[in-house]
């Protein structure tokens, strides 16, 4: 049996309070675990009783930082799992949590690819930047061409670059003209509109 030695309270702002065995062993615990498991200083716990406190404890820090990141924004499957990872959570942890939000419909790709692109679209990128990006963030090829092309008409995409270029000439200083055209489509393609569309605009814009 392991004999609780001492326990901690939280330093200021760290939600985590320390654990001290008799044999020297440590660990940092949440609160509502030490609880959940009745440790107290004196306290006794068999070593299999001490690994289920340290499995629940790490799920429900995992989970309580997935739930933190979900409300900032919507993400997807690949994005989260990257973002906890990052923070130190244990893979097969990650993946417990992961298929927990995508069972109960909080981890939803498809959703999150559509908005994605909408936002994307609103901000004037044109639709293959918006695919790259959904397949940066673990997107399919294939579901994130579709969101893309569903976020904006061709109408809108030429609208989008009008502005984009208009706004890129305002603030660009004056250069030589062939230089001034090559940079002018540079920073269209890079936004992600389709190149037959960007020289379209760069001969109309500025009769090159």
């Amino acid at each position: 049996m392991m004999v609780v030695a001492a326990i901690t309270a939280p330093k200021p702002r760290k939600a985590l309070a320390t654990v001290e065995f008799e044999s020297g062993e440590t660990a940092e615990l949440r609160e509502e675990t030490i609880a959940r498991f009745h440790l107290r200083k004196g306290a006794q716990i068999s070593e299999s009783q001490w690994q289920d406190a340290l499995r629940v404890d790490a799920l429900e820090r995992c989970r309580a930082q997935a739930w933190k990141l979900l409300a900032l924004r919507l993400r997807s499957r690949k994005e989260l799992e990257r973002a906890l990872r990052q923070r130190k959570h244990e893979a097969p942890v990650v993946e417990l949590v992961l298929r927990e939000l995508t069972e109960k419909n909080y981890l939803d790709d498809e959703a999150f690819a559509k908005q994605f692109a909408r936002e994307r679209a609103g901000r004037r990128q044109g639709r293959h930047r918006v695919q790259r990006d959904l397949m940066a963030r673990g997107i399919t090829r294939e579901a994130a061409a579709k969101s893309a092309l569903a976020a904006t008409s061709p109408e809108h995409e030429e609208e989008s670059a009008r502005a984009a270029l208009a706004r890129w000439n305002r603030r660009t200083k004056p250069e030589d003209p062939q230089k001034r055209t090559q940079a002018a489509a540079a920073f269209l393609l890079r936004r992600g509109f389709d190149s037959d569309l960007v020289w379209k605009l760069i001969r109309e814009f500025f009769n090159a």
